[in-house]
């Protein structure tokens, strides 16, 4: 199972609407198929590795990450296959929050008198799986912000001059994370500044599925001909949908959506109409303004801090305090999940305490 799970990551940002599932096919103790889920439309993790393993499939055991499915959708069902290739013993990381499939796969196959085991390195499973169950629960992405800081908790310095703060080993897990997500998200400064490019610098397991774009822009400050909206890649810009957007490049989209105030667009909208585009995990960026809002509304699901044996003194940090206490209702409290060296950075992933 741990195999298949390595096999699945490997679809993260790839695969929606479809979920990223990895399975390998055992006989006499040796895998002789596997495979992962690439994108929607492909054949799924089950069907790659049983056509891998073809005649050397009957009697052997098929590791899965995901719950087979069991309805036709792009592709056949993956129960069909399964039975059809003669396994004798299948094993699941996790049901299907799809309510479609959930329970029913795992019944077809017990049915056909298939040994079936359900649980195994089912957290791990899960974690995987959350962009898509957030997705399919809620209508949704998972949000996970990031933000790469000093050892005195700042973002830049005051006269906003752009400078490194992390490593270059840092910025390669920047861009991994970037790769598994389906979308990269800042504001409408951090845009202005930075005209920050957002695709990730390594190469995607489906290269012409790239990244979404997304600006956070409520009063159409940014230009059509700024260098932020001139990349080459599809771009959503969501603003105030009192205000008229003026033709911009073809690969940027426009997108009205209400405010909650002056300036500050209604998060919960974006969201949707991101979730709509199947967009499963979304990046937050920042800067700061965006940052402490997502966490203020409680739209965050994780958050990864970036920091480096730096300190700046008197600079901009991420201003959380201030903003917190104007935009929040109570206390906001999370929990370290992972702390990792990064040498000489440390990456710090934190989850919200549910209250």
């Amino acid at each position: 199972m741990a195999a298949a799970l390595r096999l699945a990551r490997m679809g993260l940002g790839s695969t929606a609407p479809n979920p990223p599932v990895g399975a390998v096919v055992v006989r006499d103790g040796r895998a002789v198929g596997q495979g992962f889920h690439v994108r929607a439309g492909t054949p799924h993790a089950e069907a790659w590795a049983l056509g891998q393993a073809g005649r050397r499939a009957e009697g052997a055991t098929l590791y899965v990450t995901l719950e087979p499915c069991c309805h036709q959708g792009r592709t056949p069902p993956c129960t069909d296959a399964i039975l059809r290739a003669g396994v004798r013993r299948v094993v699941v990381g996790t049901l299907d929050p799809n309510p479609k499939v959930h329970g029913r796969g795992i019944e077809i196959l017990r049915r056909a008198s298939l040994d079936v085991e359900v649980g195994i390195l089912e957290a791990e499973a899960r974690t995987l799986l959350r962009g898509f169950a957030t997705w399919v629960r809620d209508h949704r992405p998972w949000v996970i912000l990031k933000a790469a800081l000093t050892a005195d908790g700042r973002i830049a310095r005051v006269d906003s001059r752009r400078l490194r703060i992390t490593s270059e080993r840092t910025h390669l897990w920047v861009h991994h994370l970037r790769a598994t997500c389906d979308a990269v998200l800042v504001g409408a400064r951090t845009a202005d500044l930075d005209a920050p490019d957002l695709r990730p610098r390594l190469p995607r397991m489906v290269p012409d599925k790239p990244v979404l774009r997304v600006f956070l822009d409520a009063d159409l400050s940014l230009p059509p001909d700024h260098p932020a909206l001139g990349v080459p890649a599809p771009t959503v810009v969501f603003h105030d949908a009192a205000r008229t957007p003026p033709p911009g490049p073809p690969h940027v989209r426009y997108e009205g959506v209400p405010t909650r105030a002056p300036g500050l667009l209604d998060l919960g909208a974006v969201l949707r109409r991101l979730a709509a585009t199947d967009v499963h995990r979304l990046l937050v960026e920042g800067g700061s303004r965006v940052f402490s809002s997502f966490l203020a509304e409680g739209r965050a699901d994780e958050m990864w801090l970036f920091v480096a044996p730096t300190v700046f003194g008197d600079v901009a940090s991420l201003g959380l305090a201030s903003r917190l206490e104007t935009l929040s209702t109570g206390p906001l409290r999370w929990r370290l999940r992972g702390l990792y060296p990064l040498d000489p950075d440390w990456l710090c992933i934190l989850e919200p305490i549910e209250t």
